[in-house]
C-alpha cells in the first residue's frame, strides 16, 4: 500500500472495522519503495494482510490476468462476506475475482472517477468497462455528491446502488502534533526564515506536479524569500527532481519524497495549494484545514464540496496557473486575510471526522 488518501483511508477503514468485530483482511499490490509502504509503518496490525505482487498499478494485460487468478484463489479459499475495493485498477480485478468466487457483497468506494480525462477512446472504453462492472457490485460508495451525479450522467450503475458515504480524517494527530519536531523539520530543511507554500500527495498525473513546478517557478521569478515543497512518493518523483536540479532551484524547490511527519511537516507549510486535476474528496486539503492552514486549489469537483471561496480557502479556475500564482502572491502578502480564511478552514475540518465515515460504512455492510 503506498502513502496516498485511499490506502490511507482503507487502512484507517480496516483498523477501526476490527476493533468493531470485523474479521478483516487486506489484500494490496507490492509497491515500490519510492512510494513508500503504509503497512510497514501501521503500529499494530489487528488483521490478514496478503500481498499480491501480480497487482500493479500499471496496465499490464499478462500481469493483470495473473492478479485476477491470484485474488480469485485468495477469496476462494477466504470465503469473503463482503469484498470492498479501492482504486481503478484493483477496484476492477477486484471485483470481477470476487463475481466469479460468487462473493455475496461486492463494493466499490469511488475516489474520483477520471471519466472526463485522457483521450476520447479512453474516455469511452473506461466509461463502458465501469458501465459493465456495475452489473456485478452490489454497492458504489461515493466521497461526493459529483461523483455520485457523474455515474448517474453516465449510467453507471443504478440509483438503487448508490451510497454517499463522504470522506474524512483521523483529526487528532493534526490538532496534537509534535511542537517539536515542527521546529526540527525547519531546521532540518533549511526554512526557518522563508515562507512556505507546499502540498501532500503523490507525484503523479494526477496530482499535477508538472503544474505545480511551474507555478512555482512563476512565483519565485517575482518573490524572495520563498520555497516550494510537494511531500509525497509516486512515479514521476525522479523526473520531478531532474526538472528542479536542471532549473537549478534546489533550495526553492524541494520534492521531499514519502514522509511520516505529514502533520508537523504541515504545520511548517504557511500556504497550502492542491493543483490536482481531478479528485475525489482529497483528504490533503481537510488535514491542511484542520492544521489552520488557507488553502488554494484548483476548481475541481471534489473540492468544491469542502471549500467555499473566499469563506474557508480560495479556488481558482482548473490549469489557470497564472491565477494560483497570483493568489499564492496575495495571500503572502496579506497575513490578516490568512487568518480570516483559517478561521472558518478548522471549523470545516472538524467536520470530517473519519469515524463519522466508519459508522456510515458499517452501517451498509449490515444493512446489505
Amino acid at each position: 500500500m503506498v502513502y496516498g488518501g485511499a490506502s490511507i483511508g482503507t487502512l484507517h477503514l480496516v483498523q477501526k472495522l476490527s476493533s468493531r468485530g470485523f474479521d478483516s483482511t487486506i489484500i494490496c499490490g507490492k509497491q515500490s519503495s519510492d512510494e513508500g509502504d503504509l503497512l510497514l509503518n501501521a503500529e499494530k496490525c489487528s488483521f490478514e494482510t496478503t500481498i499480491v505482487p501480480e497487482l500493479v498499478r500499471e496496465i499490464d494485460p499478462l500481469m493483470d490476468m495473473r492478479a485476477f487468478l491470484a485474488l480469485r484463489k485468495e477469496f476462494r479459499r477466504k470465503r469473503f462476506d463482503i469484498v470492498h475495493t479501492h482504486g481503478s485498477k484493483a477496484g476492477a480485478i477486484g471485483r470481477l475475482a470476487a463475481a466469479v468466487c460468487g462473493v455475496p457483497i461486492v463494493l466499490y468506494t469511488v475516489h474520483g472517477w477520471g471519466l472526463k480525462a485522457g483521450s476520447l477512446l479512453v474516455r469511452v472504453l473506461f466509461r463502458l468497462v465501469e458501465r459493465a462492472l456495475s452489473r456485478s457490485t452490489t454497492a458504489l460508495l461515493f466521497q461526493t455528491e459529483a461523483d455520485k451525479d457523474e455515474a448517474s450522467q453516465y449510467k453507471i450503475g443504478e440509483s438503487s446502488q448508490y451510497y454517499l458515504i463522504g470522506n474524512g480524517i483521523n483529526l487528532r494527530p493534526f490538532i496534537d502534533y509534535d511542537v517539536q519536531t515542527v521546529r526540527e523539520i525547519r531546521q532540518d530543511l533549511g526554512i526557518e526564515d522563508k515562507m512556505v507554500i507546499g502540498t501532500v500527495g503523490r507525484v503523479s498525473a494526477q496530482k499535477n506536479p508538472i503544474g505545480f513546478l511551474d507555478i512555482a517557478r512563476q512565483v519565485l521569478e517575482r518573490n524572495e524569500g520563498m520555497v516550494f515543497i510537494f511531500a509525497g512518493g509516486g512515479e514521476m518523483l525522479d523526473k520531478m527532481r531532474s526538472l528542479v536540479k536542471e532549473a537549478h532551484l534546489e533550495r526553492s524547490i524541494l520534492f521531499l519524497g514519502v514522509r511520516d511527519d505529514i502533520p508537523e511537516l504541515i504545520a511548517n507549510f504557511d500556504i497550502f495549494i492542491l493543483p490536482s486535476l481531478w479528485e475525489g474528496m482529497p483528504r490533503s486539503i481537510i488535514e491542511a484545514m484542520a492544521l489552520s492552514k488557507p488553502v488554494i486549489a484548483y476548481d475541481i469537483a471534489g473540492i468544491r464540496e469542502i471549500v467555499e471561496n473566499g469563506e474557508n480557502g480560495i479556488v481558482v479556475p482548473v490549469h489557470d496557473s497564472s491565477e494560483m500564482c497570483r493568489k499564492i502572491e496575495y495571500l503572502s502578502h496579506h497575513p490578516a486575510i490568512r487568518r480570516k480564511l483559517t478561521m472558518q478552514a478548522r471549523v470545516t475540518a472538524r467536520k470530517y471526522d473519519f469515524n463519522k465515515v466508519v459508522l456510515r460504512i458499517e452501517r451498509i455492510y449490515r444493512e446489505l
